[in-house]
């Protein structure tokens, strides 16, 4: 499944090519971590014991596509007070158009959830599919972006504490020197 890994500087030049631009040494510690739990990793994802949390606000906010949940909470927002507003002088309006707010609010939301989730199913996916080829690189940008954290029956890990964290069980954090 994770197969052989690739060299730490394939594996760099994978993550800077997702990311844009160098690493910071603390990506660098980060990668490099998560390069030497390459069959770690490979091991929990292929007993399916690894999860991938979503951060959906992060989410939203490194990734455009999933900022459509965005629209609909700020309708309800704006049908919210709107409806309070004519509370005052229609009050059958008013309450209609608050319970169309608060239901576009609850809509934004699942949208929100159903988003991370997909966006989690295919991190997993490709990682399960293409280890080598930029699968375990994109859960690391992730990772190292604050988008993810990882969790497993021994520990979790998330930014900026080391990724091999969700093997070990241990809480270290990567120094920012």
């Amino acid at each position: 499944m994770s197969g052989e890994s690739p060299s730490f500087e394939e594996f760099q030049v994978q993550l800077e090519t997702l990311f844009g631009q160098p690493l910071t040494p603390q990506a660098v510690t980060a990668a490099r971590d998560f390069w030497q739990s390459w069959s770690g990793f490979g091991g929990l994802i292929a007993a399916r014991s690894l999860s991938v949390h979503v951060d959906a606000l992060r989410l939203g906010r490194n990734l455009p596509q999933y900022r459509r949940y965005h629209v609909w909470k700020g309708a309800g927002t704006v049908l919210l007070v709107v409806g309070l507003l004519v509370l005052w002088f229609v009050w059958q309006i008013g309450v209609l158009l608050m319970v169309l707010g608060v239901g576009t609010h609850f809509w934004g939301n699942r949208i929100r959830f159903s988003d991370a989730q997909q966006f989690a199913e295919g991190l997993m996916r490709e990682a399960t599919l293409n280890a080598r080829a930029g699968g375990y690189a994109g859960l690391c940008c992730h990772y190292i972006a604050g988008t993810i954290s990882f969790v497993s029956r021994k520990g979790s890990a998330h930014w900026p504490q080391h990724p091999s964290n969700v093997i070990s069980g241990a809480r270290s954090l990567i120094s920012t020197q």
